[in-house]
């Protein structure tokens, strides 16, 4: 089983990356996926773990296990195209 690992920032000096990473967890909540929290925020050393995963800078970021599964936009289009959690599932994740 591999865990979702949402890298985001609870800082909230940007208004849309801080609603992106918002409507990411609440999108999972919905969905009742589990995930771990890694906040940039409060853990910055942890940026260069999830820029290697991923080849990319902003926040948010999904993985499963290793497996980088999208950013905000990513994201939004699998749960508005209903294929949010069979993706996850697919990458490793189980219920």
């Amino acid at each position: 089983m591999s865990q979702v690992t949402v890298y985001l920032s609870s800082i909230a000096s940007v208004r849309k990356t801080y609603n992106e990473c918002k409507w990411v967890t609440d999108t999972l909540d919905k969905h009742r996926i589990k995930y771990e929290v890694v906040d940039l925020g409060i853990t910055p050393e942890k940026r260069a773990d999830m820029e290697k995963g991923s080849g990319k800078k902003t926040v948010p970021q999904l993985f499963v296990g290793e497996k980088f599964i999208g950013g905000y936009e990513e994201l939004e289009d699998l749960n508005e195209n209903e294929v949010l959690k069979q993706t996850l599932i697919d990458a490793g994740y189980q219920e």
